[in-house]
C-alpha cells in the first residue's frame, strides 16, 4: 500500500480549485485508507478536466470543423 500523505493530498487539490488549509485539515483527521481515496478522486478529477479543455477548446478564427 502506497500512503499518501498530506501534502500529496494538497498539491493534487490545488490542480482543482482546492484550498490547502482546508485540504490539510481534513486529511490530518482521516486514516490512510480515506487519504489514499480522496487522493485519487483528486488525481481522476485533474485528469477529468484536462480531458474536458481538450475536447472543448475553441477553433482557431478562420479554421472550420
Amino acid at each position: 500500500m502506497n500512503l499518501v500523505s498530506v501534502q500529496d493530498l494538497i498539491e493534487a487539490g490545488r490542480q482543482v480549485s482546492l484550498t490547502g488549509s482546508a485540504l490539510a485539515e481534513q486529511a490530518k483527521k482521516g486514516t490512510p485508507k480515506q487519504r489514499e481515496y480522496l487522493y485519487g478522486l483528486l488525481v481522476a478529477g485533474v485528469e477529468g478536466l484536462e480531458g474536458f479543455r481538450l475536447f472543448f477548446r475553441p477553433f482557431p478564427r478562420g479554421s472550420r470543423a
